[in-house]
């Protein structure tokens, strides 16, 4: 129940800053505040996977034994110090896995619909 509770209101939180208006333009951009933001969206992305791989096990739809081990990265605090080569490993890490946790679902979606473009994406 607790857990349950805590989603909520972790999701009732981002509602909340979503609210917040941040003027535009008030902090220059610059190479590191790129680096920032992308780190952020390669982190967010992971995390979301993370959250499907979880789904499926506990759909009973993926074994333990058929996943990888989740890198450490994803659960340190988003930095503009990290280098734009690993930056391109990271997404390259979640798209592979992406690839075959997605896909289960995916399947699923497509038999279930008889939608054969079901998650296309154009």
């Amino acid at each position: 129940m607790k857990s349950a509770q805590s989603r909520l209101t972790d999701g009732f939180s981002n509602s909340g800053l979503d609210l917040l208006e941040r003027p535009v333009g008030d902090r220059p951009v610059d190479h590191s505040a790129h680096l920032f933001r992308a780190d952020v969206a390669r982190k967010g992305a992971a995390l979301d996977l993370v959250l499907l791989r979880n789904r499926l096990l506990a759909m009973e739809l993926v074994k333990p034994s058929d996943l990888h081990s989740v890198p450490a990265w994803i659960f340190e605090p988003p930095t503009s110090k990290v280098s734009a080569d690993t930056l391109a490993a990271r997404l390259d890490w979640t798209a592979g896995e992406a690839t075959e946790l997605v896909e289960v679902g995916c399947n699923i979606g497509r038999q279930k619909t008889n939608e054969t473009l079901f998650c296309s994406v154009e």
